[in-house]
Protein backbone atom coordinates (compact mmCIF):
# COMPACT_ATOMS: atom_id res chain seq x y z
CA UNK A 1 0.00 0.00 0.00
CA UNK A 2 1.28 3.35 -1.12
CA UNK A 3 1.18 6.70 0.95
CA UNK A 4 0.45 9.64 -1.26
CA UNK A 5 0.24 13.41 -0.09
CA UNK A 6 -0.33 16.24 -2.55
CA UNK A 7 1.63 18.88 -1.85
CA UNK A 8 -0.17 22.43 -3.06
CA UNK A 9 1.76 26.07 -3.84
CA UNK A 10 0.59 28.90 -1.63
CA UNK A 11 0.16 30.52 -4.72
CA UNK A 12 -3.10 28.23 -6.08
CA UNK A 13 -4.78 28.85 -2.39
CA UNK A 14 -8.56 28.98 -3.19
CA UNK A 15 -10.87 31.64 -2.88
CA UNK A 16 -12.24 31.93 0.99
CA UNK A 17 -16.51 31.81 0.71
CA UNK A 18 -18.23 34.13 3.22
CA UNK A 19 -22.07 33.68 4.29
CA UNK A 20 -23.49 35.09 7.65
CA UNK A 21 -20.99 34.08 10.19
CA UNK A 22 -19.55 31.66 8.27
CA UNK A 23 -16.42 31.03 6.02
CA UNK A 24 -16.13 28.31 3.85
CA UNK A 25 -12.82 27.15 2.48
CA UNK A 26 -13.94 25.01 -1.00
CA UNK A 27 -10.77 23.52 -1.25
CA UNK A 28 -10.04 22.11 2.34
CA UNK A 29 -13.32 21.49 3.14
CA UNK A 30 -12.87 23.45 6.32
CA UNK A 31 -15.88 25.71 8.09
CA UNK A 32 -15.76 28.29 9.97
CA UNK A 33 -18.37 29.94 12.63
CA UNK A 34 -16.85 33.54 13.82
CA UNK A 35 -13.16 32.51 13.40
CA UNK A 36 -14.22 28.72 14.95
CA UNK A 37 -13.58 25.64 12.97
CA UNK A 38 -16.97 23.85 13.06
CA UNK A 39 -16.42 19.88 13.05
CA UNK A 40 -18.06 19.04 9.47
CA UNK A 41 -16.66 17.29 6.56
CA UNK A 42 -17.31 14.60 3.62
CA UNK A 43 -20.89 15.01 1.71
CA UNK A 44 -22.26 17.44 3.93
CA UNK A 45 -19.23 19.94 3.04
CA UNK A 46 -19.12 18.64 -0.54
CA UNK A 47 -22.66 19.93 -1.18
CA UNK A 48 -22.85 22.87 0.36
CA UNK A 49 -20.05 23.64 -1.79
CA UNK A 50 -21.90 22.43 -5.22
CA UNK A 51 -24.78 24.61 -3.93
CA UNK A 52 -22.47 27.59 -2.86
CA UNK A 53 -21.35 27.36 -6.63
CA UNK A 54 -24.55 28.41 -8.43
CA UNK A 55 -26.30 30.96 -5.80
CA UNK A 56 -30.02 31.38 -6.30
CA UNK A 57 -29.99 28.34 -8.67
CA UNK A 58 -31.72 24.64 -7.70
CA UNK A 59 -29.29 22.40 -7.67
CA UNK A 60 -31.26 18.88 -8.07
CA UNK A 61 -31.02 15.63 -6.15
CA UNK A 62 -29.88 14.12 -9.72
CA UNK A 63 -26.98 16.74 -10.24
CA UNK A 64 -25.82 16.01 -6.66
CA UNK A 65 -26.03 12.40 -7.03
CA UNK A 66 -24.23 12.41 -9.83
CA UNK A 67 -21.59 14.47 -8.43
CA UNK A 68 -21.37 13.32 -5.06
CA UNK A 69 -22.58 9.94 -4.75
CA UNK A 70 -20.62 7.27 -6.18
CA UNK A 71 -22.56 4.02 -8.53
CA UNK A 72 -21.05 1.21 -6.70
CA UNK A 73 -22.31 2.73 -3.05
CA UNK A 74 -23.86 0.31 -1.02
CA UNK A 75 -25.66 3.25 1.24
CA UNK A 76 -29.01 4.16 -1.02
CA UNK A 77 -28.56 7.67 -1.77
CA UNK A 78 -32.10 9.60 -0.78
CA UNK A 79 -31.24 8.18 3.02
CA UNK A 80 -27.63 9.72 2.35
CA UNK A 81 -29.00 12.93 1.06
CA UNK A 82 -31.13 13.70 3.69
CA UNK A 83 -28.68 12.51 6.43
CA UNK A 84 -25.89 14.69 4.95
CA UNK A 85 -28.29 17.78 4.88
CA UNK A 86 -29.55 17.19 8.36
CA UNK A 87 -26.14 17.22 9.50
CA UNK A 88 -24.89 20.30 6.91
CA UNK A 89 -28.28 22.14 8.72
CA UNK A 90 -27.43 20.95 12.21
CA UNK A 91 -23.90 23.18 11.59
CA UNK A 92 -25.15 26.00 10.18
CA UNK A 93 -28.07 26.25 12.21
CA UNK A 94 -30.22 26.40 10.21
CA UNK A 95 -33.90 25.10 9.87
CA UNK A 96 -35.77 23.50 6.63
CA UNK A 97 -39.29 24.95 7.72
CA UNK A 98 -37.63 28.52 7.74
CA UNK A 99 -34.56 28.45 5.76
CA UNK A 100 -31.56 31.17 6.36
CA UNK A 101 -29.15 29.45 3.94
CA UNK A 102 -30.44 26.30 2.19
CA UNK A 103 -33.82 25.86 0.74
CA UNK A 104 -35.30 22.97 0.39
CA UNK A 105 -36.52 22.90 -3.06
CA UNK A 106 -39.93 20.33 -2.90
CA UNK A 107 -39.47 17.56 -5.11
CA UNK A 108 -36.44 19.25 -7.26
CA UNK A 109 -33.51 19.53 -4.90
CA UNK A 110 -31.85 22.67 -3.03
CA UNK A 111 -31.07 26.26 -3.50
CA UNK A 112 -28.60 28.64 -1.59
CA UNK A 113 -30.30 31.42 -0.71
CA UNK A 114 -28.06 33.87 1.79
CA UNK A 115 -26.18 36.75 0.25
CA UNK A 116 -22.15 36.05 -0.12
CA UNK A 117 -20.24 38.61 0.66
CA UNK A 118 -17.62 40.45 -1.29
CA UNK A 119 -13.71 39.52 -0.55
CA UNK A 120 -12.38 40.89 2.94
CA UNK A 121 -9.64 44.21 3.25
CA UNK A 122 -6.77 41.95 3.47
CA UNK A 123 -7.22 40.71 0.30
CA UNK A 124 -8.38 37.15 0.47
CA UNK A 125 -10.20 36.28 -2.92
CA UNK A 126 -14.01 35.35 -3.06
CA UNK A 127 -14.67 32.96 -6.08
CA UNK A 128 -17.26 34.87 -8.64
CA UNK A 129 -19.44 33.78 -11.60
CA UNK A 130 -16.77 35.76 -13.54
CA UNK A 131 -13.94 34.56 -12.11
CA UNK A 132 -11.51 33.86 -8.93
CA UNK A 133 -9.71 36.84 -7.84
CA UNK A 134 -6.08 36.63 -6.45
CA UNK A 135 -5.28 36.48 -2.89
CA UNK A 136 -2.39 38.75 -1.49
CA UNK A 137 0.80 36.24 -0.60
CA UNK A 138 1.26 36.38 3.17
CA UNK A 139 4.01 35.50 4.86
CA UNK A 140 4.71 32.48 7.06
CA UNK A 141 4.25 33.02 10.62
CA UNK A 142 6.35 30.75 12.86
CA UNK A 143 3.42 28.63 13.85
CA UNK A 144 2.98 28.09 10.27
CA UNK A 145 6.75 27.31 10.01
CA UNK A 146 6.94 25.11 13.10
CA UNK A 147 3.45 23.39 11.87
CA UNK A 148 4.91 22.52 7.98
CA UNK A 149 8.36 21.35 9.66
CA UNK A 150 6.47 18.84 11.66
CA UNK A 151 4.09 18.01 9.01
CA UNK A 152 7.23 17.27 7.14
CA UNK A 153 8.52 15.11 9.80
CA UNK A 154 5.49 13.19 10.02
CA UNK A 155 5.00 12.41 6.67
CA UNK A 156 8.79 10.93 5.85
CA UNK A 157 8.05 8.75 8.82
CA UNK A 158 5.13 7.31 7.56
CA UNK A 159 6.93 6.75 4.06
CA UNK A 160 9.69 5.37 6.19
CA UNK A 161 7.04 2.97 7.80
CA UNK A 162 5.67 2.24 4.89
CA UNK A 163 8.68 0.84 3.53
CA UNK A 164 9.76 -1.16 6.56
CA UNK A 165 6.48 -3.26 6.71
CA UNK A 166 3.23 -3.61 9.01
CA UNK A 167 5.41 -4.03 12.12
CA UNK A 168 6.11 -0.54 12.48
CA UNK A 169 3.02 0.78 11.11
CA UNK A 170 1.14 -1.55 14.00
CA UNK A 171 3.79 0.59 16.45
CA UNK A 172 2.33 3.60 15.17
CA UNK A 173 -1.44 2.67 15.77
CA UNK A 174 -0.60 1.67 19.48
CA UNK A 175 1.26 5.06 19.65
CA UNK A 176 -1.82 7.34 17.97
CA UNK A 177 -4.30 4.73 18.35
CA UNK A 178 -7.22 3.96 16.16
CA UNK A 179 -10.64 5.18 16.18
CA UNK A 180 -12.56 2.22 17.26
CA UNK A 181 -16.53 1.61 17.99
CA UNK A 182 -17.31 0.03 21.30
CA UNK A 183 -20.13 -2.27 21.70
CA UNK A 184 -23.38 -0.73 21.74
CA UNK A 185 -25.30 -1.09 24.75
CA UNK A 186 -28.33 1.54 24.23
CA UNK A 187 -30.06 2.15 21.26
CA UNK A 188 -32.81 4.82 20.05
CA UNK A 189 -35.06 3.77 16.84
CA UNK A 190 -35.95 7.27 15.74
CA UNK A 191 -39.34 7.47 13.80
CA UNK A 192 -38.63 6.12 9.83
CA UNK A 193 -39.34 9.52 7.21
CA UNK A 194 -42.04 8.79 5.14
CA UNK A 195 -40.58 9.33 1.41
CA UNK A 196 -44.00 8.56 -0.27
CA UNK A 197 -45.12 11.99 -0.42
CA UNK A 198 -48.27 10.88 0.65
CA UNK A 199 -48.53 12.18 4.26
CA UNK A 200 -51.65 9.77 4.45
CA UNK A 201 -49.09 7.19 4.54
CA UNK A 202 -47.31 8.55 7.66
CA UNK A 203 -48.85 5.66 9.63
CA UNK A 204 -47.14 2.72 7.53
CA UNK A 205 -43.81 4.41 8.98
CA UNK A 206 -44.69 5.18 12.15
CA UNK A 207 -45.67 1.34 12.03
CA UNK A 208 -42.71 0.04 11.26
CA UNK A 209 -40.34 2.22 13.45
CA UNK A 210 -42.81 0.51 16.41
CA UNK A 211 -42.48 -2.75 15.17
CA UNK A 212 -38.32 -1.94 15.21
CA UNK A 213 -38.30 -1.05 18.75
CA UNK A 214 -40.76 -4.14 19.83
CA UNK A 215 -38.41 -6.79 17.66
CA UNK A 216 -35.23 -5.02 19.26
CA UNK A 217 -36.89 -4.56 22.93
CA UNK A 218 -36.43 -8.49 22.78
CA UNK A 219 -32.91 -8.50 22.71
CA UNK A 220 -31.62 -8.55 26.76
CA UNK A 221 -28.41 -7.16 25.96
CA UNK A 222 -29.51 -3.85 24.61
CA UNK A 223 -31.50 -1.04 26.68
CA UNK A 224 -33.92 0.21 23.79
CA UNK A 225 -35.62 3.27 24.47
CA UNK A 226 -39.65 3.32 24.12
CA UNK A 227 -41.65 4.50 21.46
CA UNK A 228 -43.22 7.56 23.07
CA UNK A 229 -39.68 9.21 24.01
CA UNK A 230 -38.10 8.35 20.02
CA UNK A 231 -41.60 9.65 18.78
CA UNK A 232 -40.98 13.02 20.08
CA UNK A 233 -37.49 13.56 17.62
CA UNK A 234 -40.24 12.64 14.31
CA UNK A 235 -39.64 15.81 11.76
CA UNK A 236 -37.42 17.18 14.38
CA UNK A 237 -33.79 18.92 12.67
CA UNK A 238 -31.13 18.13 15.69
CA UNK A 239 -27.95 16.58 15.84
CA UNK A 240 -27.75 12.85 16.55
CA UNK A 241 -25.40 13.41 19.53
CA UNK A 242 -27.81 15.74 20.61
CA UNK A 243 -30.72 13.50 20.74
CA UNK A 244 -28.43 10.27 22.11
CA UNK A 245 -27.50 12.47 25.17
CA UNK A 246 -30.97 13.40 25.94
CA UNK A 247 -32.11 10.18 25.69
CA UNK A 248 -28.83 8.21 27.29
CA UNK A 249 -28.37 6.02 24.40
CA UNK A 250 -25.26 5.18 23.04
CA UNK A 251 -26.69 4.06 18.84
CA UNK A 252 -29.51 5.54 17.16
CA UNK A 253 -30.84 3.68 14.45
CA UNK A 254 -32.77 6.10 11.71
CA UNK A 255 -34.10 5.74 8.55
CA UNK A 256 -36.40 6.33 6.01
CA UNK A 257 -39.49 4.12 4.25
CA UNK A 258 -41.05 4.45 1.18
CA UNK A 259 -44.47 2.47 -0.03
CA UNK A 260 -46.12 2.73 -2.96
CA UNK A 261 -48.56 0.33 -3.32
CA UNK A 262 -47.91 -3.19 -2.19
CA UNK A 263 -44.34 -2.36 -2.76
CA UNK A 264 -42.13 -1.34 0.27
CA UNK A 265 -38.26 0.54 0.44
CA UNK A 266 -36.72 0.56 3.66
CA UNK A 267 -33.10 3.03 4.04
CA UNK A 268 -31.45 1.80 7.56
CA UNK A 269 -28.69 3.33 9.37
CA UNK A 270 -27.21 2.49 12.77
CA UNK A 271 -24.78 4.98 14.10
CA UNK A 272 -22.32 4.74 17.01
CA UNK A 273 -23.49 8.38 18.70
CA UNK A 274 -20.06 8.87 21.23
CA UNK A 275 -18.14 9.73 17.63
CA UNK A 276 -21.47 10.20 15.37
CA UNK A 277 -19.83 7.36 13.43
CA UNK A 278 -21.69 5.26 10.62
CA UNK A 279 -21.68 1.33 11.66
CA UNK A 280 -23.94 -0.28 9.34
CA UNK A 281 -26.78 0.93 6.72
CA UNK A 282 -28.29 -0.92 4.21
CA UNK A 283 -31.60 -0.57 1.69
CA UNK A 284 -34.59 -3.15 1.71
CA UNK A 285 -36.99 -3.49 -1.00
CA UNK A 286 -39.86 -5.85 -0.06
CA UNK A 287 -43.69 -6.53 -1.05
CA UNK A 288 -46.03 -6.18 2.30
CA UNK A 289 -46.00 -9.63 3.33
CA UNK A 290 -42.42 -8.88 3.25
CA UNK A 291 -41.87 -5.68 4.77
CA UNK A 292 -43.58 -7.75 7.53
CA UNK A 293 -41.21 -10.00 8.49
CA UNK A 294 -38.25 -7.43 8.25
CA UNK A 295 -38.57 -5.83 11.98
CA UNK A 296 -37.33 -9.67 13.34
CA UNK A 297 -34.84 -10.58 11.16
CA UNK A 298 -32.70 -7.07 11.67
CA UNK A 299 -33.04 -6.67 15.37
CA UNK A 300 -30.72 -10.10 14.20
CA UNK A 301 -28.54 -7.92 12.07
CA UNK A 302 -28.40 -5.28 14.42
CA UNK A 303 -27.25 -6.90 17.79
CA UNK A 304 -24.59 -8.51 15.50
CA UNK A 305 -23.34 -4.53 14.37
CA UNK A 306 -23.97 -3.05 17.64
CA UNK A 307 -21.73 -6.02 18.90
CA UNK A 308 -24.19 -7.71 21.44
CA UNK A 309 -25.72 -11.34 21.44
CA UNK A 310 -28.99 -11.54 20.01
CA UNK A 311 -32.37 -12.51 20.67
CA UNK A 312 -33.69 -16.06 20.30
CA UNK A 313 -35.19 -16.32 16.99
CA UNK A 314 -39.31 -16.16 17.46
CA UNK A 315 -41.65 -18.26 15.37
CA UNK A 316 -44.38 -15.65 13.86
CA UNK A 317 -47.63 -16.62 13.09
CA UNK A 318 -48.44 -15.87 9.32
CA UNK A 319 -50.63 -12.77 8.83
CA UNK A 320 -52.08 -11.38 5.54
CA UNK A 321 -50.70 -7.91 4.38
CA UNK A 322 -53.99 -6.44 4.30
CA UNK A 323 -54.98 -7.44 8.00
CA UNK A 324 -50.89 -5.74 8.92
CA UNK A 325 -51.84 -2.31 7.44
CA UNK A 326 -55.23 -2.21 9.27
CA UNK A 327 -53.30 -2.99 12.72
CA UNK A 328 -50.05 -0.68 11.75
CA UNK A 329 -53.11 1.94 11.50
CA UNK A 330 -54.91 1.01 14.64
CA UNK A 331 -51.94 1.21 16.78
CA UNK A 332 -51.38 4.66 14.96
CA UNK A 333 -54.69 6.24 16.27
CA UNK A 334 -54.33 4.47 19.54
CA UNK A 335 -51.05 6.22 20.09
CA UNK A 336 -53.04 9.48 19.04
CA UNK A 337 -55.28 8.64 21.76
CA UNK A 338 -58.20 8.35 19.11
CA UNK A 339 -59.54 4.86 20.39
CA UNK A 340 -62.80 4.86 19.00
CA UNK A 341 -60.60 5.26 15.26
CA UNK A 342 -57.93 2.46 16.78
CA UNK A 343 -61.17 0.22 17.49
CA UNK A 344 -62.39 0.48 13.62
CA UNK A 345 -58.71 -0.45 12.16
CA UNK A 346 -58.42 -3.56 14.68
CA UNK A 347 -61.71 -4.87 14.41
CA UNK A 348 -60.88 -4.61 10.44
CA UNK A 349 -57.41 -6.65 10.65
CA UNK A 350 -59.33 -9.33 12.95
CA UNK A 351 -62.00 -9.27 10.48
CA UNK A 352 -59.25 -9.89 7.90
CA UNK A 353 -57.34 -12.32 10.04
CA UNK A 354 -59.61 -13.80 12.99
CA UNK A 355 -56.39 -15.17 14.23
CA UNK A 356 -54.58 -12.07 14.51
CA UNK A 357 -53.74 -12.14 18.38
CA UNK A 358 -51.90 -8.30 17.80
CA UNK A 359 -54.92 -6.90 16.64
CA UNK A 360 -57.26 -8.61 19.41
CA UNK A 361 -54.64 -7.42 22.25
CA UNK A 362 -54.88 -3.60 20.33
CA UNK A 363 -58.70 -3.49 20.93
CA UNK A 364 -58.66 -4.48 23.93
CA UNK A 365 -56.66 -2.23 24.86
CA UNK A 366 -58.91 0.62 23.42
CA UNK A 367 -61.90 -0.56 25.22
CA UNK A 368 -59.80 -0.19 28.45
CA UNK A 369 -58.23 3.08 27.26
CA UNK A 370 -62.08 4.62 26.53
CA UNK A 371 -63.16 3.26 30.26
CA UNK A 372 -60.33 4.70 31.89
CA UNK A 373 -60.22 7.49 30.30
CA UNK A 374 -63.77 8.22 30.83
CA UNK A 375 -64.87 8.26 26.76
CA UNK A 376 -67.34 5.59 27.23
CA UNK A 377 -69.40 4.09 30.34
CA UNK A 378 -66.72 1.45 32.10
CA UNK A 379 -68.78 -1.59 32.72
CA UNK A 380 -69.98 -2.79 28.67
CA UNK A 381 -66.35 -1.35 27.78
CA UNK A 382 -64.51 -3.65 30.34
CA UNK A 383 -66.42 -6.50 29.42
CA UNK A 384 -64.97 -6.03 25.55
CA UNK A 385 -61.66 -5.64 27.40
CA UNK A 386 -61.61 -8.65 29.10
CA UNK A 387 -62.91 -10.63 25.96
CA UNK A 388 -60.67 -9.29 23.36
CA UNK A 389 -57.68 -9.33 26.38
CA UNK A 390 -58.29 -13.34 26.63
CA UNK A 391 -59.06 -14.12 23.14
CA UNK A 392 -55.39 -12.72 22.66
CA UNK A 393 -54.07 -14.47 25.42
CA UNK A 394 -55.65 -17.65 23.99
CA UNK A 395 -53.88 -17.15 20.29
CA UNK A 396 -50.71 -16.46 21.68
CA UNK A 397 -49.51 -16.91 24.91
CA UNK A 398 -46.23 -15.77 24.20
CA UNK A 399 -47.78 -12.06 23.29
CA UNK A 400 -46.34 -9.96 25.82
CA UNK A 401 -48.63 -7.12 24.60
CA UNK A 402 -51.20 -9.73 25.21
CA UNK A 403 -50.31 -10.44 29.02
CA UNK A 404 -49.84 -6.51 29.60
CA UNK A 405 -53.36 -5.81 28.06
CA UNK A 406 -55.24 -8.45 30.44
CA UNK A 407 -53.48 -7.25 33.48
CA UNK A 408 -54.66 -3.56 33.01
CA UNK A 409 -57.69 -5.20 33.07
CA UNK A 410 -57.03 -7.18 36.25
CA UNK A 411 -55.93 -3.43 37.71
CA UNK A 412 -58.55 -1.23 36.85
CA UNK A 413 -61.39 -3.58 37.06
CA UNK A 414 -61.35 -5.85 38.53
CA UNK A 415 -58.73 -4.99 41.49
CA UNK A 416 -57.17 -8.19 41.51
CA UNK A 417 -53.56 -7.48 42.27
CA UNK A 418 -52.81 -10.72 42.11
CA UNK A 419 -53.26 -11.97 38.63
CA UNK A 420 -52.56 -8.57 37.69
CA UNK A 421 -49.05 -8.69 38.53
CA UNK A 422 -48.52 -12.52 38.07
CA UNK A 423 -49.30 -11.07 33.96
CA UNK A 424 -47.34 -8.03 33.98
CA UNK A 425 -44.60 -10.10 35.34
CA UNK A 426 -44.94 -12.13 32.52
CA UNK A 427 -45.05 -9.62 30.30
CA UNK A 428 -41.95 -7.91 31.56
CA UNK A 429 -40.24 -11.94 30.94
CA UNK A 430 -40.93 -11.96 27.90
CA UNK A 431 -40.13 -7.97 27.05
CA UNK A 432 -37.86 -6.77 29.64
CA UNK A 433 -37.60 -3.48 27.38
CA UNK A 434 -41.18 -2.91 27.60
CA UNK A 435 -41.66 0.71 29.68
CA UNK A 436 -45.61 0.13 30.03
CA UNK A 437 -45.54 -2.91 31.34
CA UNK A 438 -43.38 -1.77 34.10
CA UNK A 439 -45.25 1.23 34.71
CA UNK A 440 -48.12 -0.76 35.09
CA UNK A 441 -46.91 -2.98 37.32
CA UNK A 442 -45.39 -0.20 39.59
CA UNK A 443 -49.03 1.09 39.98
CA UNK A 444 -49.46 -2.69 41.38
CA UNK A 445 -47.08 -2.85 43.66
CA UNK A 446 -47.95 0.54 45.28
CA UNK A 447 -51.55 -0.74 45.76
CA UNK A 448 -50.08 -3.73 46.77
CA UNK A 449 -47.76 -1.33 50.01
CA UNK A 450 -44.54 -2.79 48.18
CA UNK A 451 -43.02 0.85 47.77
CA UNK A 452 -39.55 0.02 47.14
CA UNK A 453 -40.18 -2.36 44.72
CA UNK A 454 -42.54 0.11 42.91
CA UNK A 455 -40.12 2.89 42.60
CA UNK A 456 -37.62 0.34 41.32
CA UNK A 457 -39.74 -0.29 38.84
CA UNK A 458 -40.87 3.08 37.83
CA UNK A 459 -37.46 4.14 37.65
CA UNK A 460 -37.16 1.36 35.26
CA UNK A 461 -39.88 2.52 33.50
CA UNK A 462 -37.98 5.87 33.38
CA UNK A 463 -35.22 5.41 32.03
CA UNK A 464 -36.52 2.98 29.24
CA UNK A 465 -39.08 5.66 28.23
CA UNK A 466 -37.54 9.59 29.77
CA UNK A 467 -40.18 11.51 28.04
CA UNK A 468 -43.17 9.32 29.06
CA UNK A 469 -44.91 9.62 32.70
CA UNK A 470 -42.89 12.65 33.25
CA UNK A 471 -44.13 12.71 36.85
CA UNK A 472 -45.06 9.28 37.44
CA UNK A 473 -41.71 8.40 38.87
CA UNK A 474 -41.81 11.84 41.38
CA UNK A 475 -45.64 10.63 42.50
CA UNK A 476 -44.27 6.84 43.57
CA UNK A 477 -41.67 8.24 45.69
CA UNK A 478 -44.06 10.60 47.08
CA UNK A 479 -46.22 7.60 48.17
CA UNK A 480 -43.10 5.54 49.26
CA UNK A 481 -42.68 8.77 52.02
CA UNK A 482 -39.33 9.61 50.33
CA UNK A 483 -40.05 13.12 50.22
CA UNK A 484 -36.39 14.90 49.55
CA UNK A 485 -36.61 12.38 46.45
CA UNK A 486 -39.81 13.09 45.14
CA UNK A 487 -39.66 16.73 45.36
CA UNK A 488 -35.64 16.36 43.31
CA UNK A 489 -37.03 14.44 40.93
CA UNK A 490 -39.96 16.43 40.35
CA UNK A 491 -37.95 19.52 40.29
CA UNK A 492 -36.06 18.03 37.40
CA UNK A 493 -38.75 17.41 35.30
CA UNK A 494 -40.18 20.41 35.33
CA UNK A 495 -36.97 21.92 34.49
CA UNK A 496 -36.55 19.63 31.86
CA UNK A 497 -40.54 20.72 30.61
CA UNK A 498 -39.62 24.52 30.66
CA UNK A 499 -36.34 23.87 28.57
CA UNK A 500 -38.27 21.80 25.77
CA UNK A 501 -41.12 24.39 26.12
Amino acid sequence: MWLGVVVKSPTSSPAILRFGVFELNPHSGELRKKGMKIKLSGQPVDILVLLMERPGQVVTREEIQKRLWSNETFVDFEQGLNNAMKRLRSALDDNAESPHYIETVPRKGYRFIAAVDGPPENGAGMATAAGEKPRTREKLSKSKKAGLILAAVLFSGLVVAAAWGPGVLAGRDRLFGRHQIAPIHSIAVLPLVNLSGDPSQDYFGDGMTDELITALAENRSLRVVSRTSAMQYKGVNKPLREIAQSLGVDGILEGSVNRSGNHVHVNLQLIYAPTDTHVWAQSYDRDLSGAMALPTELSQTIATEAKVSSAPAKVKRPVSPEAYDAYLQGRYYWFASNYERSKQYFEKAIGLQPDYAAAFSGLADSYCASAVSGDIPPNPAFEKDEQYALRALELDDSLPEAHTSIAAYYFFNRWDWQDAEAHELRAIELNPNDAEARHIHAHILTVMNRDDEAVREEARSAEIDPSAQTSELGMVLLHARQYDAAIAELRVRAEIRRGRG
